[in-house]
């Protein structure tokens, strides 16, 4: 998916782990003690119209699905499902589509099915300047911070990445739970033989804090390379396989 969801499968295989044996030990602390205290926000959303990506799902060296992710005008559209390995231990199947608000550089509504071992889930949730609300439940506000989806929280992290970017954090509404996402300083390495900016974050808010690790494109498309993700549960990684 060029532009986001690898995210919430690798929320979901992580939080599905502990009861299907996926336990292994976590990655290190990845931020500085202090959280940021920041917000990042950004004028403009980096997903471009007609965009496509596709991303292989690891886990202990096994592709156990893949995420697919496309862009329209006003539109973000993703899905990942388990492959025939991973389906005698856990079945997941996740859609999410994303409605933009591109003048206001955040989501407009979302909606999005989480289909675990037979068990199905579906989040509606509209989003303004003031905060958000889930289905028909209460507004939740929330100042001076836009929330995000996982599809806009990678198009303002694609626009904001670059060496010297000050450390902030991103709000994000997973499976209708509000987390926040901390994220360190964009560095500059090689990833296999392509430029590219690591960015360290952590996860906070949910009942399995996570550590990930996100590799993006050095150049201006800032294309998501890489992203590996790791709770007390399990260890998955993604990576970019077309474009």
């Amino acid at each position: 998916m060029r532009t986001s969801l690898v995210l919430l499968p690798l929320f979901a295989l992580a939080a599905c782990g502990h009861d299907q044996g996926f336990r292994i030990r976590p990655l290190p602390e990845l931020v500085v003690a202090r959280s940021p205290v920041a917000p990042i926000a950004v004028r403009e959303l980096v997903l471009v119209p007609q965009e496509k990506m596709i991303w292989d799902v690891h886990w202990k060296g096994l592709t156990i699905g893949r995420v697919e992710l496309s862009v329209g005008a006003d539109d973000v559209y993703s899905r990942f499902k388990t492959g025939a390995i991973v389906s005698t231990m856990t079945s997941i199947h996740h859609e999410l589509a994303t409605v933009l608000d591109r003048p206001g550089a955040r989501p407009a509504s979302q909606h999005e099915t989480l289909v675990v071992d037979g068990e199905s889930r579906t989040i509606d949730a509209a989003f303004d300047d003031t905060g958000y609300r889930v289905g028909a439940g209460d507004p939740r506000a929330v100042r001076g911070v836009r929330v995000h989806t996982l599809h806009t929280a990678l198009g303002t992290l694609r626009a904001w990445a670059r060496p010297g970017a000050r450390p902030g954090f991103l709000l994000l509404l997973v499976a209708g739970e509000q987390l926040r996402l901390e994220l360190s300083e964009p560095i500059a390495e090689q990833l296999q033989d392509r430029a590219a900016l690591r960015i360290d974050a952590r996860v906070r808010g949910g009942e399995r804090p996570a550590s990930i690790t996100i590799w993006l494109h050095a150049g201006e498309d800032r294309t998501p390379l890489r992203i590996e993700i790791a709770s007390e549960e399990a260890r998955i990684t993604a990576e970019l396989i077309a474009e």
